[in-house]
């Protein structure tokens, strides 16, 4: 095996940083290369707690923002002291909005304004969209369709929601 490349997801993993540090220095097999923890960005990375430096792993954040579609207010989920956090820590990060419609990329730029603030350059970090939907379905597919063609209108990448295709909104998949 070449290596395991670890994804931590759900809920949101950086609320147990210490946790998370603990069990990859010690307890994950010497072949682990990569590990990505997909978080909202709404929690400072806490280099007291998860020294990226002492890892032998390369770490790469994935960093979903909510947006208004979600029913999250900005003052919870506009956090650009939580990415500067992120990018102090010399990691790898890209953005993913989930996203159903042109309406919803205004809120997807002014949040790279927002959280860019002079302090990097958010045109080199990877953007991918990824289509709303809790069920498969004629919606969703014309949803997908259309986050597609926006992913190619803006050069972005598009992060399909295969699982939903495969065994649609089921629990244990």
């Amino acid at each position: 095996m070449d290596g395991i490349h670890l994804v931590i997801t759900g809920g949101e993993p950086m609320l147990h940083q210490s946790f998370w540090f603990k069990l990859i220095k010690t307890l994950i097999p010497d072949n682990l290369k990569n590990v990505t923890f997909e978080t909202n960005g709404t929690v400072k990375l806490d280099k007291d707690k998860f020294d990226l430096k002492q890892l032998d792993v390369d770490v790469l954040f994935s960093i979903s923002p909510k947006l208004s579609c979600s029913g999250n207010s900005r003052e919870k989920a506009w956090k650009p002291d939580v990415i500067q956090s992120i990018v102090e820590g010399e990691t790898d990060m890209y953005f993913k909005f989930v996203v159903s419609n042109e309406q919803d990329m205004p809120e997807v730029f002014e949040y790279l304004n927002y959280i860019d603030n002079g302090n990097y350059n958010v045109d080199d970090i990877d953007i991918y969209l990824m289509p709303l939907g809790g069920t498969y379905g004629d919606k969703f597919i014309e949803v997908r369709k259309e986050v597609a063609k926006m992913c190619l209108n803006y050069g972005y990448k598009f992060s399909d929601r295969l699982h939903l295709s495969l065994y649609g909104n089921k629990w244990g998949t």
